[in-house]
């Protein structure tokens, strides 16, 4: 893995440092994905792998977490997390991605389940943050 961040915590660093052998070892895996995201201060991380091929044959609900789409696309994978990422946390996952990833793979999205933040006024819309979804 070469993403690296002077300011990740310490431990951050030295689990990075931990993973980095691994995760080459075993580059272009999912589990390689997970274990470098991890290691990188996203534990939470869950890959959806294939999200733009499936049929409509009644096994799947639509119920926002899937896309229709081209079976072509098998290849198709987006990154759902557990908390809220500024752009620049997303922008760091994007590369952390790219390193890791097979390189037939496309990353659809970056999405997480809770909101950054309550729209009170407290938070400027300066580009920081987003509102869910980073492509």
């Amino acid at each position: 893995m070469r993403e690296w961040d002077s300011n990740w915590p310490e431990a951050t660093q030295r689990a990075v440092i931990a993973a980095s052998v691994p995760v080459h070892k075993r580059k272009g895996t999912l589990g390689s994905i997970k274990q470098a995201l991890a290691a990188a201060g996203y534990p939470d991380a869950e890959v959806i792998e294939r999200v733009a091929a499936f049929t409509l044959d009644g096994s799947r609900r639509l119920d926002g977490e899937d896309y229709l789409g081209d079976p072509g696309k098998w290849a198709w994978y987006r990154v759902v997390l557990k908390h809220p990422v500024a752009n620049s946390q997303a922008a760091q996952v994007r590369r952390i991605l790219a390193d890791t990833a097979p390189a037939r793979c496309r990353l659809e999205g970056i999405d997480f389940t809770q909101a950054a933040f309550i729209l009170d006024g407290t938070v400027r819309l300066d580009g920081g943050y987003n509102m869910g979804v980073v492509a």
